[in-house]
């Protein structure tokens, strides 16, 4: 008998799982299967007949305290759907993402795994994901649940025409804002006026954003709005990259091919954002909010803001897990992102969470199997009641809505949970580079420099272009190198 262990034994050992599922009694071992050419015999004959032999599979969520409030009971519905499949959670308790490559690295990777959008094609790039295109087209059932995801999502964890992943959450933009400072100032609720391009764009914005601003100075009563977020590399899907959309501007082509950040368009929407701080004085300054450890939610909390650009998860820090044990002071609300003057438009970056097969599985037809449940109605509701953002299927917030989107206060926007994903883009990922890497000219650059008002946008965004070309080029050739 060899000593070596092997992939599974590894995982079953490493001291991080929890087995959640059901084996039929005095089943047989399970015999691995091999990974089909063209997706699996069931997918090919167009049926959706789940694999019938005992077989267990290994999925990491992101950390376990989200396997016990979602993965559970997905688990649990996989385990009527497919009861000859066992589920085992082995979410690292921390550095999931770090820990997901080491594994990788070493041949030890989970059969499933769920991972954020700004990941997903670098993984593809290191062969990590295992695409799922061939098993979606031979699975009637699923190809007929299909329109009711958002377009964004899907279109983010595809690559060439291919589809990799499961969208599993979706997470909308919105402004949200001081409702009591918005009326004693005599403006109109921009809920009220969200739908109208006339009354509630960026003009308009500024104007109430000066409006609401009190004082002058970091320590002042109150700024008018934010549109800068954290320093970080979610920042652009949290923030000001939504108006840099919204404007024309991109950071990369669709394709994650070409660096076309460089554009008018781009540069005229970040400068926007930068001067909301250095000429209209009515944000705060990153660096001294970085400075002084303060987050955008801290500063909403306690009513220092007006209004903030941010995404769904911020209700967690109003109504749920995150809320000041004494509650919020004021009344507050939040409305769809205003229009651009220029395009007419307003766009959310779309940056949720996909559930994926890695290419290390030894049962990929049954991981499939399982994937599909994801997919499914049930589990998508599951997600939506329970992970804080809503799934990525648009048929599910019906609940979602009946419960003020989790336990809110009665009489918010919640209506606006319905349509916030109309006109939505992709975060911008390329095979060629990880996500860090991708993003680190970007976040130095616009926080260090354009964000500080020691470069203009045009300057700055010249300046990630050239970097950003070069390491698209260099990790380009060493894609190329590795095939």
């Amino acid at each position: 008998m060899s000593d070596k262990l092997s992939r599974r034994q590894f995982l079953r050992i490493s001291g991080m799982g929890l087995t959640v599922g059901v084996l039929a009694a005095c089943a047989p071992a399970a015999a691995p299967s091999a990974a089909p050419s063209s997706g699996s015999q069931a997918a090919q004959e167009g049926g959706a007949a789940p694999s019938v032999e005992p077989i267990e599979l290994i999925h990491w969520g992101r950390n376990p305290t989200e396997e016990d409030v979602v993965w559970k009971k997905i688990v649990a519905l996989s385990a009527e759907m497919n009861p000859n499949i066992t589920i085992t959670l082995q979410s690292p308790p921390e550095s999931m993402v770090e820990k997901l490559l080491i594994a990788f690295a070493g041949g030890t990777a989970p059969d499933t795994a769920v991972g954020g959008l700004s990941s997903f094609r670098g993984w593809i790039g290191i062969n990590m994901i295992n695409p799922i295109q061939d098993y979606v087209e031979g699975d009637a059932d699923v190809k007929s649940w299909l329109p009711d995801y958002v377009p964004a999502a899907l279109a983010g964890y595809s690559h060439q025409g291919s589809l990799y992943g499961v969208p599993t959450v979706n997470e909308g933009i919105f402004t949200w804002y001081h409702k009591d400072a918005i009326e004693e100032a005599g403006l109109k609720p921009p809920a009220e006026i969200q739908d109208d391009p006339d009354q509630w764009n960026w003009n308009t914005f500024l104007e109430y954003a000066q409006a609401l601003n009190i004082g002058e100075g970091f320590r002042r009563e109150r700024f008018g709005a934010i549109a800068t977020s954290k320093r970080g590399i979610n920042s652009i899907s949290e923030a000001w990259g939504n108006l840099m959309y919204a404007n024309g501007g991109r950071y990369l082509d669709a394709d994650g091919e070409n660096v076309v950040i460089d554009s008018p368009e781009a540069a005229e929407a970040v400068q926007w954002v930068s001067d909301l701080t250095f000429k209209h004085d009515v944000q705060p300054n990153p660096s001294e909010m970085g400075a002084a450890d303060i987050l955008d939610r801290a500063m909403f909390q306690n009513g220092q803001l007006g209004m903030v650009v941010q995404g769904e998860f911020f209700r967690r820090y109003l109504w749920g897990t995150g809320k000041p044990s004494e509650g919020i002071p004021f009344n507050y609300d939040f409305a769809l992102m205003p229009f651009n003057p220029n395009t007419g438009l307003r766009t959310n970056i779309y940056h949720g969470n996909g559930s994926f097969m890695t290419t290390q599985t030894e049962t990929p037809d049954a991981a499939w199997d399982w994937l599909k449940v994801i997919f499914t109605k049930e589990a998508q509701e599951i997600i939506t009641a329970n992970w804080g953002s809503r799934g990525a299927h648009t048929g599910t917030y019906g609940g979602f809505l009946e419960s003020n989107a989790g336990g809110g206060p009665d009489g918010l926007n919640y209506d606006a949970f319905n349509v916030v994903d109309q006109g939505t883009d992709t975060y911008p990922t390329t095979i060629y580079l990880t996500k860090e890497a991708l993003m680190e000219p970007v976040v130095r650059l616009i926080y260090d420099n354009i964000f500080a008002d020691t470069m203009s946008a045009e300057e700055g965004l010249a300046q990630i272009a050239a970097e950003a070309t070069v390491l698209l080029d260099r990790g380009r050739e060493d894609h190329q190198a590795r095939k």
